[in-house]
């Protein structure tokens, strides 16, 4: 897997500012802002966590719109493309019988590689 990152600022008006996004459980989400002098944004959400969409993958996923679309929001588009993701799952998710929490995360990377530039 390619790691894109961001080398040149998204305005030339602006100093290098780079983003990251962490999704935790699938109930809340954190959006970092580096190099600049602005504490970084936190956005938290109460919805269910991912393993309550076990035997539902493509639910799961879909689960993450309502976070992924206030990172949209939040992050300008230019540097969205060079912003990473991480997904960071509970100890719910992993005491999921058979492959359900590994087939909710391959739905996940799916959702987010069809539907998001991150």
């Amino acid at each position: 897997m390619n790691i894109m990152h961001c080398d040149l600022p998204y305005s030339s008006k602006n100093p290098l500012v780079q983003y990251a996004i962490m999704i935790d459980a699938g109930s809340r989400i954190h959006i970092y802002t580096f190099n600049n002098y602005e504490a970084s944004a936190d956005y938290e959400y109460i919805q269910p966590g991912l393993s309550s969409f076990a035997g539902r993958p493509e639910e799961a996923a879909k689960s993450l719109d309502v976070l992924l679309d206030e990172a949209v929001r939040v992050v300008p588009k230019s540097p969205q493309s060079c912003t990473p993701v991480a997904v960071k799952a509970t100890a719910g998710l992993g005491l999921l019988p058979g492959s359900q929490s590994t087939d909710i995360l391959h739905a996940i990377e799916e959702r987010l590689y069809d539907s998001y530039t991150f």
